[in-house]
């Protein structure tokens, strides 16, 4: 009986080894480019009554979450709030993804950790003296219940119990980084496409000399962005070593500078804060108009966050359960030219429409009306496309932040692993 066993077990592994292969073969890396948010890295929110769903690392709240396998000191927590007071029954389920962000298909659970997959979210507040209530949930990754032991790419699901089980109401993407491979990035504005001009341009060096590597095509997959959006995937490396790649004068690693982010601040209902015109009582609750937006011709050399938020008030005691949400009013007086979106890290709603301007000819100005939380956030304003708006603007200048993502897979391998990671500010 238990050498029928050992056969079929051996045949099914065996099986997977030859569906990865013929997947692999099928599949070789070739060169993509995405508009914003087309790399799916994101948080996404699936029902209105969730708002201000975050994902961060160790309090480093202007970047994405990613952890560093085996690094006991480094946790991820993840929150959202539910606009009421009633307690729901929330559970997760935490999955592992290709770099695509495609489900796993070929690695079982105790592949890629320990302990559970499927754990509750037991830990809530509710709000405390707000004019808005709502509960505060939280959860953090690793946990005594779920331990990460391989690098990737991983999404949590969160469902409610009471709801549907099949229908995720949020979900949180976030990569494990274990660094066999070593990357390094440097800027210029010196572009094949202008000098000191609406460009920037990115060098790359991949070295992997403890990788064994007989395919690089078929082995590496490479990811560059900007602010964590625009990823240029598998763009072939102008120079190959014996055991590294090399991207120099790449017209695919050229970017549009942009220019900086908005940004505004509520710290207080009281009185207005930064970026803030006035504050209002409507006899519900409060309303902030933001200074109007224009278009910007020139540099702006005042620096924002890159599309993140932070939760936080003038107090900054209990910011999660303590800020209020206050209904912020947004204007950019232009003229018209299509759709217009808000759009930042925090825009994560899966309806874009959440984030929607309409055109007000009276005053010839988009206009939009968001509930947020109190605290800082930063934003520009995009296209159906999700680019940049022409009202932006692009200058060398501008400080942006530049990701690269190394996978590898082992020769046999049935998934990706993570072994690189770099991050560069351009100043």
């Amino acid at each position: 009986m238990m050498k029928t066993f050992n056969c079929r077990r051996n045949f099914f592994l065996l099986f997977l080894f030859l569906i990865t292969a013929i997947s692999t073969v099928a599949n070789g890396q070739h060169f993509q480019t995405s508009g914003p948010g087309e790399w799916v890295n994101s948080t996404r929110l699936y029902v209105s009554q969730l708002k201000s769903l975050t994902a961060i690392v160790n309090d480093n709240w202007q970047t994405l979450p990613l952890l560093h396998l085996h690094a006991t000191n480094e946790r991820m927590t993840v929150g959202f709030d539910e606009m009421s007071h009633e307690v729901h029954d929330y559970i997760c389920r935490l999955e592992r993804c290709e770099p695509d962000w495609t489900t796993s298909q070929f690695v079982f659970e105790n592949d890629w950790m320990q302990g559970f997959s499927e754990f509750p979210i037991l830990d809530y507040q509710h709000s405390i003296n707000t004019t808005i209530d709502y509960t505060h949930y939280t959860i953090t990754i690793p946990n005594e219940q779920c331990q990460i032991t391989m690098s990737g790419n991983y999404r949590l699901r969160i469902f409610d119990r009471n709801h549907r089980l099949d229908q995720p109401v949020a979900e949180v993407c976030f990569m494990v980084v274990e660094p066999k491979a070593k990357v390094a990035l440097t800027m210029t504005t010196i572009t094949d496409k202008d000098v000191n001009g609406k460009h920037q341009q990115i060098s790359a060096t991949l070295e992997y000399p403890s990788l064994n590597i007989s395919d690089r095509e078929r082995q590496l997959y490479t990811v560059m962005m900007q602010n964590w959006h625009s990823p240029r995937i598998n763009v072939p490396p102008t120079y190959q070593m014996k055991s590294g790649m090399k991207w120099d004068h790449d017209e695919n690693y050229i970017f549009l500078a942009g220019n900086e982010y908005h940004k505004f601040e509520i710290l207080a209902t009281s009185h207005p804060t930064m970026g803030i015109e006035r504050i209002e009582w409507n006899g519900h609750q409060y309303d902030a108009y933001l200074h109007p937006d224009v278009p910007r011709p020139f540099y702006l050399t005042d620096e924002a966050a890159k599309g993140f938020s932070l939760v936080r008030n003038s107090d900054r005691q209990e910011d999660d359960v303590t800020c209020d949400y206050v209904s912020v009013n947004y204007q950019l007086q232009a003229p018209y030219h299509g759709n217009r979106y808000i759009f930042g890290q925090w825009t994560n709603s899966s309806d874009s429409r959440d984030y929607l301007m309409y055109y007000d000819n009276t005053t010839s100005s988009y206009h939009a009306t968001i509930m947020q939380k109190q605290g800082y956030y930063s934003y520009i304003y995009v296209d159906d496309k999700g680019l940049p708006a022409e009202t932006e603007g692009n200058f060398f200048q501008t400080s942006n932040s530049y990701q690269m993502l190394a996978y590898y897979r082992p020769i046999g391998g049935r998934t990706w692993l993570l072994v690189g990671f770099c991050e560069l500010l351009s100043r």
